[in-house]
């Protein structure tokens, strides 16, 4: 029973410590686990988000939103081969269920910025549109090959 404390005491100290270190509140901790919001804190979180960003559209007519299949041989965070990365205008799943992101054109090239809800870090990552269904994303040297299912 002891050893039960002991383990139960040492994982209440790592959640205190990555919540002070990383200022992550004890709900976001627990989503990024769970995936878990209630609709209305739903709602309250887009709707905060969608005033403080703007559409992820490009002025060629390519939009990001929607729900893409990773159908390469590249991987890269959660878009595993198969798995599916969904645009919704602010948030995508990289990385975990909330990430954030920006799809801008600079440079003579499209440009996807994603920053992770766990641990706030932004990569920046290369995109190569194929057509308005297919598209490459490309950080360092792994390439992921995503193809628009919706």
């Amino acid at each position: 029973m002891k050893k039960f404390f002991a383990v139960l005491f040492l994982v209440a100290l790592c959640v205190v410590i990555c919540v002070c270190y990383t200022g992550i509140s004890i709900k976001n901790l627990a989503y990024a686990f769970t995936g878990y919001w209630t609709k209305n804190e739903e709602n309250h979180y887009q709707t905060e988000i969608n005033e403080e960003y703007q559409s992820s559209d490009t002025e060629s007519g390519f939009s990001i939103k929607g729900k893409w299949k990773n159908v390469g041989e590249g991987t890269f965070g959660q878009a595993q081969r198969g798995s599916i990365v969904i645009f919704n205008g602010t948030n995508c799943n990289f990385f975990s269920p909330r990430d954030t992101y920006a799809f801008y054109y600079s440079g003579g090239s499209y440009h996807l910025d994603c920053t992770s809800f766990l641990f706030s870090d932004t990569l920046n990552f290369d995109i190569k549109i194929i057509d308005n269904d297919n598209m490459e994303v490309t950080y360092k040297s792994s390439t992921v090959h995503l193809m628009r299912v919706d």
